[in-house]
């Protein structure tokens, strides 16, 4: 039973992530089309391995910085040079992994011939172009409002 009511509060902290971190709502669309993508380069178990691993921890360390913000936020609302330092350092973490996964994504995913293929398969089928945009739009509200933010604009509607 604790294994449980422990694992509810780790989708509780994720959760919380999601909503109210547009960068966690940024991390996470990116690693969506980075997995949807990664299927057109028949990628070794290794590599698929490397690019999780990646995945994961560009969310672990955004979501430990966003714990790093909660903690010096509830110790001091004012100005406080050392609770500046600590918030951007945190968020240099995330910024560093975030760079190094795109490095190491560059490494596995720079084949021409296969980028040219993607390109073709979304030129030459309209209904893939379409999906590809309408998928493009909805990761856009989803990355700006949060899910919170959407249910309150589908909220007023009524």
């Amino acid at each position: 039973m604790r294994f449980l009511k422990s694992l509810k509060f780790a989708f509780c902290g994720f959760a919380h992530a999601i909503n109210y971190e547009r960068n966690m709502r940024i991390h996470t669309v990116f690693a969506l089309y980075v997995l949807v993508f990664a299927h057109f380069f028949n990628l070794s178990r290794a590599s698929w391995a490397v690019l999780l691993l990646l995945i994961a921890m560009v969310l672990f360390t955004e979501m430990i910085n966003t714990c790093f913000e909660e903690l010096c936020d509830m110790l001091s609302k004012e100005y406080n040079h050392h609770i500046r330092i600590i918030k951007d350092v945190a968020a240099g973490s995330v910024l560093v992994f975030a760079v190094f996964a795109v490095i190491i994504g560059f490494i596995l995913f720079w084949r021409v011939n296969i980028l040219m293929h993607i390109i073709h398969v979304f030129l030459y089928n309209p209904m893939y172009l379409a999906i590809l945009i309408l998928s493009l739009i909805i990761s856009a509200i989803y990355v700006h409002l949060g899910p919170i933010g959407i249910i309150k604009v589908f909220k007023n509607k009524k």
